[in-house]
């Protein structure tokens, strides 16, 4: 179970990260004044794409650890808090990937490329869903962490 608390403790500290960068996103472009300044989507493409790499990179793959964990958990609740685990940060990678989906649209338009509102709004759409999802597995992993 250790070895489990310390990957959250990990995931934890991508998601500080992960909020960090939305935030920035949000700031930068979340008001009416944001469209007379210039936004550097070009930068915050590659730290959400840093973070992405971060969150699926197979060498230090948090999942698989995970994984391999519950697969020689002893009791029920270790079990259940490495599939929340591994559902959490699946969501979360999932999260990050459309953020730097979105952020790259985003930079692209604004070196000339075509980007139109439909799309702009489909992409902000599948973002905000995939908030919904990784929110509702980060509730099911504090309920059973909890529980512990």
């Amino acid at each position: 179970m250790d070895e489990l608390k310390s990957i959250a403790s990990t995931v934890n500290n991508l998601l500080s990260k992960y909020i960090v960068l939305h935030d920035a996103f949000i700031k930068s472009s979340g008001s009416f004044w944001s469209i007379f300044k210039k936004i550097n989507f070009a930068s915050m493409t590659g730290d959400a794409y840093f973070l992405f790499e971060r969150l699926r990179d197979e060498r230090n793959d948090e999942r698989n650890a995970i994984e391999k964990l519950k697969s020689e958990a002893n009791d029920g609740k270790e079990k259940d808090f490495a599939e929340s685990l591994y559902q959490y940060t699946k969501a979360l990678t999932e999260t990050v990937y459309l953020l730097f989906m979105l952020l790259h649209a985003l930079s692209e338009k604004a070196k000339g490329e075509k980007l139109s509102m439909s799309e702009h709004m489909e992409n902000n759409k599948k973002y905000q869903k995939s908030i919904e999802a990784y929110t509702a597995y980060g509730e099911d992993l504090n309920k059973i962490y909890s529980s512990i």
